[in-house]
């Protein structure tokens, strides 16, 4: 038996840690959720920033950054002639040192006219037993730690909330401790598997047994010494 808990990932706007285990709060929505430990943050030094509509800024260190998740640059540069201190920024187009600046729709080029210094922070945090709905632009806050973050909108195809359902699974696996370690790949290919429709009858050799059912088109899962059939009404059949 495999206790498997599907978690949300929540895309906050800087690198503000939360407590793990702490309950976290929407502002807006009241919804609640519980911090795991595999939440992360980073943020990043910026060396320079192209005089460029997108700008490109560029990490001398690299960066995790992908496309649309929202940084916040904090330092000092300037935006259309106008100083900035502090802005929310989508990130576009990101190279193991670089990413394009656009504007928190994603898709509006951030017309960058001058840079003296930066940082590139962002923040997912992992959560489990969600009661409610969170929402983009809301404010979370720790029922522990009391700090604070901004969930960022929704931005060329990365959503500010994810929450990951049975399908995205790739890999079960157990510890072990007094039972061996296992894993098991939800992959199904050549390798691990393969979907077929039956309409008939399956026999297994070695088995004497032969499931019959109705003309339909079934799912059919091939494993090292069993053949499962779906639908549930049908039975598992063991070699």
């Amino acid at each position: 038996m495999f206790d498997i808990n599907m978690f949300t990932h929540i895309n906050i706007t800087t690198n503000q840690a939360f407590t793990t285990g702490e309950v976290i709060t929407g502002g807006t929505s009241g919804a609640t959720a519980s911090v795991q430990s595999i939440s992360a943050v980073e943020v990043q030094t910026v060396a320079s920033m192209t005089s460029a509509s997108p700008g490109v800024a560029t990490i001398t260190a690299g960066h995790n950054f992908i496309e649309g998740q929202q940084v916040t640059l904090a330092g000092v540069y300037e935006i259309d002639s106008g100083a900035v201190t502090s802005a929310v920024y989508t990130v576009r187009n990101p190279e193991a040192n670089t990413f394009e600046l656009y504007d928190t729709d994603g898709i509006t080029p951030v017309n960058v006219t001058g840079f003296t210094s930066a940082t590139a922070s962002h923040g997912v945090v992992v959560v489990s037993n969600i009661q409610g709905t969170f929402v983009t632009g809301e404010t979370i806050t720790g029922g522990t730690s009391s700090n604070t973050a901004v969930i960022q909108s929704d931005a060329v195809g990365l959503n500010g909330i994810t929450s990951f359902d049975f399908p995205q699974v790739k890999q079960i696996g157990m510890a072990g401790g007094t039972l061996a370690p296992y894993t098991a790949d939800t992959k199904i290919d050549s390798t691990y598997g393969e979907n077929f429709q039956l309409i008939g009858s399956v026999s297994v050799a070695n088995s004497g047994t032969t499931k019959s059912f109705s003309a339909k088109a079934l799912k059919v899962s091939f494993e090292p010494a069993v053949i499962e059939i779906s639908p549930s009404d049908l039975s598992l059949i063991h070699i």
